[in-house]
Protein backbone atom coordinates (compact mmCIF):
# COMPACT_ATOMS: atom_id res chain seq x y z
CA UNK A 1 0.00 0.00 0.00
CA UNK A 2 1.56 3.31 -1.03
CA UNK A 3 1.78 6.38 1.29
CA UNK A 4 -1.12 7.87 -0.64
CA UNK A 5 -3.42 5.06 -0.40
CA UNK A 6 -2.75 5.01 3.46
CA UNK A 7 -3.36 8.24 4.22
CA UNK A 8 -6.89 8.05 2.31
CA UNK A 9 -7.16 5.23 4.03
CA UNK A 10 -6.45 6.74 7.28
CA UNK A 11 -8.20 9.97 6.38
CA UNK A 12 -11.64 8.25 5.55
CA UNK A 13 -11.16 6.33 8.91
CA UNK A 14 -10.68 9.84 10.95
CA UNK A 15 -14.14 11.04 9.06
CA UNK A 16 -15.92 8.17 10.11
CA UNK A 17 -15.02 8.55 13.47
CA UNK A 18 -16.17 11.84 13.42
CA UNK A 19 -19.46 11.35 11.88
CA UNK A 20 -19.79 8.62 15.25
CA UNK A 21 -18.62 11.57 17.14
CA UNK A 22 -21.28 13.70 16.07
CA UNK A 23 -24.25 11.09 15.88
CA UNK A 24 -23.18 10.24 19.34
CA UNK A 25 -23.65 14.11 20.56
CA UNK A 26 -27.20 14.21 18.84
CA UNK A 27 -28.55 11.32 20.80
CA UNK A 28 -26.95 12.96 23.73
CA UNK A 29 -28.39 16.10 23.12
CA UNK A 30 -31.68 13.80 22.87
CA UNK A 31 -30.85 11.95 25.87
CA UNK A 32 -30.28 15.30 28.16
CA UNK A 33 -33.37 16.85 26.45
CA UNK A 34 -35.40 13.74 27.78
CA UNK A 35 -33.96 14.13 31.30
CA UNK A 36 -34.08 17.45 31.86
CA UNK A 37 -37.99 17.26 30.96
CA UNK A 38 -38.15 14.23 33.16
CA UNK A 39 -36.23 16.21 35.88
CA UNK A 40 -38.47 19.38 35.77
CA UNK A 41 -41.80 17.36 35.83
CA UNK A 42 -40.32 14.78 38.55
CA UNK A 43 -41.27 16.05 42.28
CA UNK A 44 -37.74 15.27 43.57
CA UNK A 45 -36.22 17.97 41.09
CA UNK A 46 -32.77 19.07 43.51
CA UNK A 47 -31.56 15.04 44.13
CA UNK A 48 -32.15 14.87 40.19
CA UNK A 49 -30.45 18.00 39.01
CA UNK A 50 -27.64 17.20 41.42
CA UNK A 51 -27.26 13.51 39.48
CA UNK A 52 -27.48 15.18 35.82
CA UNK A 53 -24.79 17.70 37.14
CA UNK A 54 -22.40 14.85 38.32
CA UNK A 55 -23.13 12.67 35.07
CA UNK A 56 -22.24 15.51 32.83
CA UNK A 57 -19.61 16.54 34.83
CA UNK A 58 -17.75 13.38 34.62
CA UNK A 59 -18.65 12.97 31.25
CA UNK A 60 -16.74 16.47 30.46
CA UNK A 61 -13.74 15.04 32.93
CA UNK A 62 -13.79 12.04 30.14
CA UNK A 63 -13.62 14.13 27.05
CA UNK A 64 -11.01 16.14 29.05
CA UNK A 65 -8.88 12.99 29.71
CA UNK A 66 -9.93 11.91 25.78
CA UNK A 67 -8.96 14.86 23.65
CA UNK A 68 -5.11 14.95 26.18
CA UNK A 69 -4.81 11.27 26.04
CA UNK A 70 -5.37 11.58 21.93
CA UNK A 71 -2.95 14.74 22.57
CA UNK A 72 -0.05 13.41 23.98
CA UNK A 73 0.02 10.45 21.22
CA UNK A 74 3.14 10.48 18.80
CA UNK A 75 0.41 10.69 15.84
CA UNK A 76 -1.00 13.52 17.20
CA UNK A 77 2.19 15.53 17.80
CA UNK A 78 3.80 14.94 14.84
CA UNK A 79 0.25 15.99 13.20
CA UNK A 80 0.78 19.22 15.58
CA UNK A 81 4.21 19.66 14.28
CA UNK A 82 3.31 19.22 9.76
CA UNK A 83 0.19 21.79 10.86
CA UNK A 84 3.27 24.25 12.14
CA UNK A 85 5.50 23.75 9.32
CA UNK A 86 2.42 23.79 6.85
CA UNK A 87 1.50 26.80 8.42
CA UNK A 88 5.16 28.72 8.56
CA UNK A 89 5.44 27.64 5.16
CA UNK A 90 2.31 29.00 3.91
CA UNK A 91 2.84 32.18 5.58
CA UNK A 92 6.44 32.32 4.35
CA UNK A 93 4.60 32.00 0.94
CA UNK A 94 2.70 34.65 1.41
CA UNK A 95 4.87 37.03 2.27
CA UNK A 96 7.36 36.60 -0.80
CA UNK A 97 4.11 36.70 -2.85
CA UNK A 98 3.22 39.96 -1.38
CA UNK A 99 7.09 41.26 -1.73
CA UNK A 100 6.90 39.97 -5.12
CA UNK A 101 3.63 42.08 -5.93
CA UNK A 102 3.79 44.54 -3.70
CA UNK A 103 5.78 47.13 -6.26
CA UNK A 104 3.51 46.34 -8.83
CA UNK A 105 0.16 47.46 -7.03
CA UNK A 106 2.05 50.68 -6.01
CA UNK A 107 2.60 51.54 -9.08
CA UNK A 108 -0.80 50.47 -10.36
CA UNK A 109 -2.44 52.14 -7.39
CA UNK A 110 -0.47 55.34 -8.19
CA UNK A 111 -1.44 55.32 -11.72
CA UNK A 112 -4.74 55.39 -10.82
CA UNK A 113 -4.23 58.37 -8.35
CA UNK A 114 -2.92 60.10 -11.32
CA UNK A 115 -5.34 59.33 -13.80
CA UNK A 116 -8.25 60.58 -10.68
CA UNK A 117 -6.66 63.28 -10.01
CA UNK A 118 -6.69 64.28 -14.00
CA UNK A 119 -10.54 62.98 -14.26
CA UNK A 120 -11.24 65.54 -10.79
CA UNK A 121 -8.96 68.44 -12.07
CA UNK A 122 -11.08 68.14 -15.82
CA UNK A 123 -14.92 67.64 -13.91
CA UNK A 124 -13.97 70.68 -11.85
CA UNK A 125 -12.63 72.67 -14.86
CA UNK A 126 -16.27 71.46 -16.36
CA UNK A 127 -18.12 72.78 -14.10
CA UNK A 128 -16.68 75.94 -13.54
CA UNK A 129 -17.17 76.28 -17.20
CA UNK A 130 -20.67 75.42 -17.15
CA UNK A 131 -21.68 77.56 -14.16
CA UNK A 132 -23.86 80.56 -14.92
CA UNK A 133 -22.71 83.78 -14.48
CA UNK A 134 -24.58 86.69 -13.07
CA UNK A 135 -25.15 88.44 -15.90
CA UNK A 136 -26.29 85.57 -18.18
CA UNK A 137 -29.18 85.23 -15.25
CA UNK A 138 -30.51 88.02 -15.79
Amino acid sequence: MTEEQQGKKTEASANEAWQEVGQRFQTLGESLAAAFKSTWENEEPQTQWEKVRADMEATANDIGRAAKETAATEEAQKAKAEAYKTAEAAQQAGQEVMDDVKPHLLAAFRKIRTELDKAIEGMEKSETEEAPTDSTQE
